[in-house]
């Protein structure tokens, strides 16, 4: 029984015993905890690494640690070392101070780049039409030649629309005197006369006295004047007199309302009746012979672009005929009568006036 005992308490020590002792490799050995002491410092942190410690197991098992952060470098002094440019900023440099550090450090210090120096502008293109001048300028500071350009704005010139490419098969075009454009005119333009431009038809409209194709109509920039007369903006249609209740005037065969016919009813006027003053006024108006007294579906298209013009109704006001104008336009109805467009109202009020009236008048040319 004794000899089992001690077998028993044998047995057992064996047991703690290989619980206690290191791995020492051999895969018969029983797992061991390990047992570390304090932790001690292995090696003092540097500028670029942490501090590390170390502890030590009573197996002689090492285990380390990152303690903190790296010192980072202490430079002292800095000093330049290139300088700021146009373009880039100052470089910087220097030595780490801490014990066997001898590290250089460079940095950058930001915001300190000159910027380019452009003083002279000088021309290098020149405004045109369309576009604004160009100047350039080339940078004053040392070592750098850069050049610049800008825009010098609101230098455009903008076509000088002065004179005219007259065709005859084909729609005249307004030509600019500064480059070679040219293009169709539009309302409001000044025509090859000197009139302002009021109607136009791309198309073309036939000129009844010649049949030619015309397809813009001009007015003169002012009313005509009547030297003869007590009121200088009046004119009587026909030089026939007025007598009691009888007018003494030339009915005008022949005469249109057209587009186009305003030439042609000028001439007949003149044919019939001489002196005729608002048709004599016309054709004597301007440097050609090419005026005359608009038709009224001609002057009707006047008193529609009415606002391209400012003084058609100026002058003497209280004289409420000086708000109507003379067409060449016979009045179908009665001999003593040609029909005027009246210029005052939204309505284009218009038709048959007695020729011995003082109405307005426009010359017109087409072309």
């Amino acid at each position: 029984m004794k000899h089992w005992n001690l077998v028993a308490i044998l047995f057992i020590i064996v047991i703690i015993t290989g619980f206690t002792t290191c791995d020492s490799g051999n895969e018969s050995n029983s797992i061991h905890t390990h047992s570390y002491g304090n932790w001690t410092t292995k090696t003092e942190a540097t500028c670029t690494e942490a501090k590390v410690e170390k502890r030590i197991c009573s197996c002689g098992e090492e285990e380390i640690q990152n303690v903190g952060e790296p010192l980072g470098h202490n430079i002292g002094n800095w000093t330049q070392k290139t300088q700021a440019n146009c373009e880039n900023d100052k470089l910087e440099e220097g030595v780490c101070t801490r014990e066997n550090c001898f590290e250089t450090i460079s940095r950058t210090v930001a915001g300190t780049s000159l910027g380019h120096n452009y003083s002279n502008w000088t021309q290098k293109t020149p405004a045109t039409c369309k576009n604004d001048e160009v100047e350039e300028s080339i940078c004053t500071r040392e070592n750098c030649s850069e050049v610049d350009n800008r825009i010098v704005s609101g230098t455009a010139l903008g076509h000088d629309w002065n004179g005219w490419e007259i065709n005859t098969n084909s729609i005249s075009k307004k030509t600019c005197s500064r480059c070679t454009l040219k293009t169709n005119g539009e309302i409001g333009d000044i025509g090859p006369e000197g009139g302002k431009i009021f109607y136009i038809d791309p198309k073309g409209f036939i000129m009844m006295d010649d049949n030619s194709t015309a397809y813009y109509l001009e007015a003169s920039p002012v009313s005509l004047i009547n030297e003869a007369s007590s009121l200088p903006l009046g004119f009587h249609w026909s030089s026939g007199w007025y007598e009691g209740n009888q007018e003494f005037v030339n009915y005008i065969f022949n005469t249109s309302d057209n587009i186009g016919a305003g030439r042609s009813n000028t001439a007949l006027i003149l044919s019939i009746d001489e002196n005729a003053p608002a048709a004599l006024a016309c054709i004597n108006y301007g440097e050609s012979n090419d005026w005359f007294l608009p038709s009224i579906n001609e002057l009707y298209q006047l008193y529609l672009n009415r606002n391209i013009f400012d003084n058609l109704i100026t002058g003497d006001e209280e004289y409420v005929q000086y708000t109507e104008y003379w067409s060449s336009s016979q009045s179908s109805s009665v001999e003593w009568a040609a029909f005027y467009q009246g210029f005052t109202d939204n309505a284009g009020s218009g038709g048959g006036n007695a020729k011995h009236n003082l109405l307005r008048v426009r010359a017109v040319h087409a072309f």
